[in-house]
């Protein structure tokens, strides 16, 4: 059940993100695969049958309707996700605007629900086909100048 509600709010985070980054942005970000300067999220702690796997983070802030997305790379139509090595993974943080906008998180929030999203998979296009290991969900994660570090442990994996 849980890992059903999951998707589900996954596939409604990722449908947003994917409209709105498909969307006209700022100049700095068009379709250059430039990263622009926002914070970063680790999760240190990650089982070793995950290195060389890839590990992408999704969020939503309610209150100013922003996705936030951890990912290596973004492109207009191409999410490039970072590979697990050593146990861990560093994503650069996006903030999506509800207006279709992108830019690096900097903001010091805490989400209500975060997830890691592990996939074979390095890249996830528009038609979201990507393959799903596992996920991890954290409760009121927080950032700071947008970033964050979280373990494993501190998390909820989800249920086959």
């Amino acid at each position: 059940m849980k890992k059903t509600v999951c998707i589900g709010l996954l596939v409604m985070v990722l449908a947003f993100g994917m409209t709105a980054v498909g969307c006209e942005k700022p100049d700095e970000a068009k379709d250059t695969g430039i990263i622009p300067e926002g914070g970063t999220i680790t999760l240190t702690g990650i089982p070793a049958e995950y290195n060389g796997k890839y590990a992408f983070f999704q969020a939503g802030i309610h209150v100013s309707q922003v996705t936030l997305l951890g990912l290596q790379n973004i492109t207009r139509t191409v999410y490039t996700m970072a590979k697990i090595s050593g146990g861990s993974v560093t994503l650069s943080m996006w903030a999506v605007q509800i207006n279709g906008s992108y830019s690096g998180y900097k903001g010091n929030d805490t989400v209500e629900l975060g997830s890691f999203i592990i996939s074979p998979d390095a890249v996830m296009g528009e038609s979201y086909d990507y393959d799903i290991i596992t996920g991890i969900d954290y409760e009121q994660l927080k950032f700071t100048n947008g970033n964050a570090t979280v373990t494993w442990a501190q998390g909820t994996e989800w249920e086959e």
